[in-house]
């Protein structure tokens, strides 16, 4: 087995890594206090940044630093005097004051109701009236069963032999019929019943 020169230790990449992360965190702090704020443009550059390896601050755990990524480059070159750019925050979710938001409900759920009971009525005014509708259907056809009785009775050939003497009409001695083809008339005598 070859040794492939000395190993280091966990701990010490470990502390070495958490070393850089607090001095990359120290320094975008910097750097954006010096954007907000130019006159500590020179803490930049004194090197007053720079952390001694050997010295080490015990500090609260930090989260593992974000990935470095490149510079962004704006299209325009950025002026000193210019003003920086703060994200601004989204509002609160719970901007509605609750009892609105209660009351809200409660009233469209009121609406919802009333409305459920007008058309429930509207549909049981309506089936009133269907019933009504039958009922006069039911009754005007049995008229009508009743009127076609009457009228059968009355064509039956005693009730027309009736009515003709009422008139005074009488019955003919003999029928005198016509031919439709040659236009000639002939008569023939009545044949009793």
């Amino acid at each position: 087995m070859t040794d492939n020169g000395p190993r280091a230790n966990a701990d010490e990449i470990i502390r070495a890594a958490r070393r850089r992360a607090r001095a990359e965190a120290s320094r975008s702090r910097q750097q954006q206090a010096a954007l907000e704020d130019p006159s500590t443009v020179g803490d930049l550059t004194d090197g007053g940044l720079a952390l001694d390896p050997a010295y080490e601050v015990e500090t609260a755990p930090e989260a593992p630093a974000a990935p470095r990524t490149a510079p962004r480059t704006s299209p325009r070159p950025r002026r000193a005097a210019e003003p920086s750019r703060r994200a601004l925050t989204a509002p609160d979710i719970a901007a509605v004051p609750r009892p609105a938001f209660v009351t809200g409900v409660i009233s469209l759920v009121a609406v919802a109701i009333v409305g459920l009971l007008l058309l429930n009525a509207s549909i049981n005014n309506d089936s009133y009236r269907l019933d009504e509708l039958k009922d006069q259907q039911a009754s005007m056809t049995e008229t009508e069963q009743a009127l076609d009785d009457e009228l059968s009775q009355l064509k039956t050939p005693n009730n027309l032999e009736a009515a003709a003497e009422r008139l005074g009409l009488v019955e003919p001695e003999k029928v005198t019929y016509m031919d439709l083809e040659t236009g000639e008339k002939f008569d023939s005598p009545r044949s009793g019943d």
